[in-house]
């Protein structure tokens, strides 16, 4: 930091900082490191989730696939309700505690999928997607 010498009459000083560093080296700084990572990880969260949505899944009969689309819009829309309403730091590990992982919610079959999420049935045929998870493989 350089000073300034005083112009004023009044008394005041001034000072003017050439740089910014951070106070805390990334590198050293697992909160810092994290904060970091964390908005990468939303970004590629984001990229995942459009990349999952195949056009037709497993071949299954186009009233049943656009159900199991429509089904898995309902599901991901409420996911990221969810999330929206957990506090920021502690996303992932609130949601894995009350309803278990991502994935482990996404190899349930459709049904269950609703009742832990306790969502209304929505989707008009649930029934057709019984034993299919959000995938569209088969559950038994």
């Amino acid at each position: 930091m350089t000073r300034i010498p005083d112009r004023n009459t009044s008394g005041s000083r001034h000072a003017e900082v050439g740089e910014c560093q951070a106070l805390v080296d990334p590198g050293k700084s697992r909160r810092l490191r994290s904060m970091l990572q964390g908005k990468t990880a939303d970004v590629q969260e984001q990229q995942v989730a459009a990349a999952v949505e195949p056009d037709n899944v497993l071949d299954l009969p186009a009233d049943v696939a656009r159900e199991l689309q429509q089904a898995r819009r309902i599901i991901d829309d409420e996911i990221e309700r969810i999330m929206r309403l957990l506090p920021e730091g502690r996303k992932n590990n609130l949601f894995k505690i009350r309803f278990g992982t991502l994935e482990e919610i996404r190899a349930m079959d459709i049904q269950e999928i609703f009742k832990r999420l306790k969502l209304v049935d929505q989707c008009a045929h649930l029934n057709r997607l019984r034993k299919i998870n959000y995938y569209g493989e088969k559950v038994s």
